[in-house]
Order: C-alpha cells, then structure tokens, then sequence
C-alpha cells in the first residue's frame, strides 16, 4: 500500500512545483534576481500567488516598470491576504508610479495605503507633491 502512495505522488506531482518551492524559497531568503529567474517560468495563471513575489523581487531591484506590472496584477485580483499586505502593496504601488512618473496612479495609491493606516504612506505624499510642484513651475 505504501508504494501505491508513493508512487501516484510522483505521479500526480506538477514539475512546475518544484521550480514554485524552488522560486519562493529564493524570495523568502532576499535572493531577488534567482527568485525573478525562477519564478519568472511559471504560468501566473497556474501560480496566481507568484505576481506578488516577482513584484516585489522587481521592486527590490528598482525594476520598477517591472515591478509595477506584477503589484498591479496583485492588487487587480485581490491576492492579499489582510489590511498590512494591502497597505505595503498600494504603497509598493505608489513608489513605482512615483518612480515611472505616473503621478495620478502614484496619488491614487498612496492616498488608498493612507487611508488603510500606512505610516510611510503620507512621506510618500510630501514627496509626491514636491515633484508634482517642481514639473508645474
């Protein structure tokens, strides 16, 4: 009986599993570049969970354009699980259009992470109105 398990697990095992453990294990010990590297070959629709780490692997190596294009798909599908995953990823959220000069979807982001009790959130404002104010003159 013992085999039969054995076997329809290996069996019944997606091999994209492996490079998933094998990815995650890389972000969770601040190993970006490996964890983009493998995770990057995953279908996201298969491993929805990987847009948040490879977002987060992007904006830890300032690939912000990136970076955002994966927080987005995080946030559009609601991949978090409570309010402090929410409040890090529209904050996240906002850097990165701060950064790509998106300032409207910057605003619209860090105002949401405020609103959620993001403390970072309202420097990240000042900081948005300054460069709002220094292209308006």
């Amino acid at each position: 009986m013992g085999i039969v398990a054995i076997a329809k697990n290996k069996l019944f095992t997606n091999p994209n599993d492996d490079l998933y453990n094998k990815g995650w294990t890389e972000y969770q010990s601040g190993e970006f570049q490996k964890s983009i590297m493998s995770l990057s070959g995953l279908d996201i629709k298969e491993y929805p969970k990987i847009s948040m780490a490879l977002g987060d692997s992007y904006f830890e190596m300032q690939d912000y354009k990136n970076a955002e294009k994966y927080l987005q798909i995080t946030f559009d599908k609601h991949l978090f699980k409570n309010v402090d995953e929410k409040k890090m990823l529209t904050n996240m959220l906002g850097i990165c259009n701060i950064e790509l000069k998106n300032y409207k979807n910057a605003r619209f982001f860090l105002e949401e992470s405020e609103k959620l009790g993001n403390p970072n959130s309202k420097r990240n404002l000042q900081i948005l109105d300054s460069l709002e104010n220094r292209n308006n003159k």
